[in-house]
Order: structure tokens, then C-alpha cells, then sequence
């Protein structure tokens, strides 16, 4: 993961998509929202990177694009 790029991180149980940046001994996670605080990792064991963001797609676009509805876990 390169600084800089969205990531899908959990830390602590918790999964989060932040713009990653890493420092010698950290890692700080920042969110989009300025209002929010930023998390900073020094102990790099309770992080685990999960993905990449490459790309963001609208509920509206996304509903024009499905090739069927899924209605739940019993279809």
C-alpha cells in the first residue's frame, strides 16, 4: 500500500476505509471527513490491510447497472 491511497483497513476488530499514510513507526489512517479525528497506529500487528479502493460507484449508478435484485440471504 502506497501513501496516499484509500484503503479498506482493520484495526482493533473494526473495518474502515481511510487514506493511508505511513511514517517510520505508524501508520496513520485519515478520513475524508476534515471533522474527524485521524488514527494513528503505532503498533503495527493490530492493523491489517484488507484492499485497496480503486474505485467509487453511486447507489444510483449501481442500481442502473445491476443484472438482477437481490431481495436477502434466502433467494
Amino acid at each position: 500500500m502506497s501513501n496516499k491511497e484509500i484503503a479498506l483497513v482493520k484495526v482493533d476488530g473494526e473495518v474502515t476505509i481511510k487514506k493511508f499514510h505511513r511514517l517510520d513507526f505508524e501508520v496513520r489512517l485519515k478520513p475524508a471527513n476534515s471533522s474527524m479525528k485521524d488514527i494513528v497506529i503505532s503498533d503495527l500487528a493490530k492493523i491489517r490491510i484488507l484492499g485497496k479502493v480503486v474505485g467509487v460507484i453511486s447507489a444510483e449508478e449501481a442500481k442502473q447497472n445491476m443484472r438482477y435484485e437481490f431481495n436477502g440471504p434466502n433467494e
